[in-house]
């Protein structure tokens, strides 16, 4: 059955990073049988604040309750899926002018893209693998296609393009994405937020803050044509030099 009446829910929206009201543009609950409690809602809502739209299912199962921590009151449990799916982590923003005559970049940024639907959709095992893949693109860009990976990130430790630190966490985290992705490792939400941590540190190093590096040069360098110079100061003026006065004697008679 179809709610015309516009009404307002609090969900999630990716565009502002947080929880939002959003305008109920349509509502359907679909019948359930007989003498059940439970219930399917159906909403298109679009944002309040940035007017994003998207389609949210709730699902309320008869079976289950929740307990208030504070009162302990009951009530029904209500699970709400979003679509298009996403995930309440905030993504990194790439600036417009890392993609220009840069398929390296780009490259990493539609795998970035990719592996942020996966986590959206829960798929944890294509989300820890989108991580190592773009952990192995940076690294293979910075060091050369030579040897293994170990050896990339011994050669790259050892001219001092990353850390040991982080030469520790960037090994730790491509072996657990090939675990993921070889050896049938099924990683918790938890552990691919880790993976994507080290993935977006080297993202933020060596992708995005040399883009926004570039941008501030040329900015800065189209800055100093626009300021006038500062003037010139005007000479003082130069009196010739006096000799000095000879002194005065005087004749003791």
């Amino acid at each position: 059955m179809a709610d015309t009446q516009l009404t307002q829910i609090k969900v999630f929206c990716p565009c502002c990073g947080g929880e939002r009201n959003h305008n109920v543009l349509a509502k359907v609950e679909s019948p359930n049988p007989p003498f059940s409690l439970g219930y399917d809602r159906y909403y298109i809502v679009e944002c309040a604040g940035c007017e994003n739209t998207a389609f949210f299912h709730e699902f309320g199962p008869p079976w289950v309750l929740e307990y208030d921590p504070v009162t302990g009151e009951a009530s029904k449990f209500a699970s709400t899926s979003r679509y298009p799916a996403c995930h309440q982590r905030q993504r990194l923003t790439f600036p417009l002018g890392s993609f220009f005559g840069n398929d390296y970049a780009s490259d990493v940024y539609r795998i970035y893209d990719e592996t942020y639907d996966a986590l959206g959709n829960n798929l944890s095992t294509l989300c820890a693998y989108g991580s190592r893949t773009i952990i192995d693109i940076i690294v293979t860009h910075l060091a050369d296609d030579r040897g293994s990976f170990p050896d990339k990130i011994k050669r790259l430790a050892a001219s001092n393009v990353i850390t040991t630190a982080q030469a520790s966490s960037i090994t730790a985290a491509f072996d657990a994405g090939s675990a993921s992705a070889h050896r049938g490792w099924c990683p918790q939400e938890a552990d691919v937020l880790i993976l994507l941590d080290v993935a977006e540190m080297l993202i933020n190093q060596f992708v995005i803050n040399p883009a926004r590096q570039q941008h501030t040069a040329e900015a800065t360098t189209n800055l100093s044509a626009r300021v006038p110079p500062r003037p010139k100061k005007p000479k003082s003026a130069t009196s010739a030099p006096t000799s000095p006065s000879a002194p005065t004697t005087t004749d003791l008679t």
